[in-house]
């Protein structure tokens, strides 16, 4: 795993980039009466990216910072010409994709009305560079690159102490590119360690949310069979009291019967019987039906008592089902709500575990980090002697790189032989068949995390 670009210290390069940035070219008009298009600036560029020319970079100009004024590409020279009308200010955006979006600024209000007859040229030459380039300040690229000013006579120039201040210290030297790779990947770490515990969050909860469903659905079903159990009692007691009822009317009908037949054959008696035989007859028929009367009466008083006492007896019944069911329901969410609240005080203390973990994982991995960082820098504090001059740069000497690798039966050793200067270290990991590692440095074992940090600092020289 190699963090550390390749041009990590190709600082030649991005010098000879800084100063070709820089080095805009003025032409000089030369007037004469059969000037093309005076009251304009010849605006021209020369876009380049690796020292090559640039076709196809988007070139846009817009008059007073916001109007869109005219839009262009560079052609397979990278060149790339604009008229600008005098009496604006410019801003010219230079983008191309994978690259760092650029822009300068042209002062074309600063050209006095009384010099409509002269044409300025300007020329210069813009390189581009990739976004992922580490060894050049890309912050600072958020302002204008250049300022192109008018001189006062009849021409354009660049605004000399804007670049000087625009190009101090645009170049990162090798502590901070160092600095940079380090910090990217102590955040890759940190960004997947987040992205583990995310993950073992949503497993989590997809688990207590499974098991949440489960005992709800074990709790409808209990309820249904319940409510089904409950519907069939029901049902029974409702078919029972059917055929009591039908039974009640047989026997009415059956009494009815009877009462009329006893009719019929009582008048077929009267038409032969004298009055006092008949009123006898009368007085005993009275005393009979005030009897039956009396004891219909009280058949009828106990069947009401009966059904009045069944009708309490149901409600009791499907009151006590409703208890019971109310009361397992308040259990069951109890046990519920218990059992939540202890998985959530679970997941609680488990989480401030790991967070507390992590923590002090990191809290070391940065002691070590900056550790490291402030021997290094300590080090070449020491060697220093002078502030570089950046037009008169030299590469610096660029650590040796051994590698050798001893596959044996019950461990695997590969061995980094670092030279630098006057300093050795040897790193040492170790790989045993049954799948342990260990990492050493000059003998002395070491964290996994600093190994992989040292040794992607040093890796890019590997093959040089």
């Amino acid at each position: 795993m190699n963090f550390v670009n390749t041009r990590l210290f190709s600082l030649p390069k991005y010098f000879l980039i800084s100063i070709s940035l820089f080095s805009w070219l003025l032409f000089l008009p030369i007037k004469t009466f059969a000037q093309v298009n005076p009251e304009t600036i010849d605006f021209v560029v020369h876009c380049t990216k690796d020292k090559k020319n640039l076709s196809g970079a988007t070139v846009t100009v817009f008059k007073n910072t916001y109007i869109q004024f005219a839009q262009k590409k560079s052609g397979s020279l990278g060149k790339v010409q604009f008229d600008l009308p005098f009496g604006y200010d410019y801003k010219i955006t230079f983008s191309y994709p994978g690259c760092v979006d650029m822009f300068e600024e042209v002062k074309g209000k600063s050209i006095p009305q009384n010099k409509t007859d002269i044409y300025p040229k300007y020329k210069g030459e813009v390189p581009f560079f990739e976004t992922s380039d580490i060894a050049v300040r890309k912050d600072k690229y958020k302002n204008a690159f250049n300022r192109v000013i008018y001189d006062g006579r009849e021409s354009m120039m660049d605004d000399e102490p804007y670049l000087q201040k625009f190009t101090h210290d645009i170049i990162l030297n090798d502590q901070e590119q160092a600095d940079s790779v380090r910090a990217k990947l102590i955040r890759y770490r940190n960004e997947e360690d987040r992205k583990i515990a995310a993950k073992e969050k949503a497993k989590k909860d997809k688990e207590a949310q499974e098991r949440a469903l489960a005992d709800k659905a074990a709790r409808d079903k209990m309820d249904a069979e319940q409510k089904k159990k409950f519907d069939e009692e029901l049902a029974k007691r409702k078919a029972k009291e059917e055929e009591d009822a039908d039974n009640a009317l047989i026997a009415e009908a059956q009494e009815k019967a009877r009462l009329k037949n006893e009719e019929d054959a009582k008048q077929q008696k009267e038409s032969r019987e004298s009055e006092a035989e008949k009123a006898k007859r009368e007085a005993e028929e009275k005393a009979i039906a005030d009897k039956k009367k009396n004891e219909q009466d009280q058949l009828n008083a106990a069947a009401e008592k009966e059904r009045s006492l069944k009708q309490k007896a149901m409600a009791q019944m499907m009151e006590e089902a409703r208890a019971n069911s109310i009361i397992e329901q308040m259990k069951r969410d109890a046990e519920l709500k218990s059992r939540q609240e202890t998985l959530a005080k679970e997941e609680k203390e488990k989480e401030q575990k790991s967070q507390a973990n992590q923590h002090s994982k990191y809290n070391e991995v940065k002691k070590l980090v900056v550790a490291a960082a402030t021997a290094e820098r300590n080090v070449k504090v020491t060697q220093h002697k002078a502030a570089p001059d950046l037009k008169a740069y030299v590469r610096k000497e660029t650590p040796h790189v051994k590698i050798t690798e001893v596959n044996g039966f019950l461990k695997d050793v590969r061995t980094t032989v670092i030279t630098y200067y006057e300093q050795n270290d040897t790193y040492r990991k170790e790989r045993s068949f049954w799948g342990g590692v260990s990492y050493f440095k000059n003998n002395k074992e070491i964290d996994e995390l600093v190994y992989n940090v040292e040794i992607d600092f040093y890796s890019s020289y590997a093959n040089k």
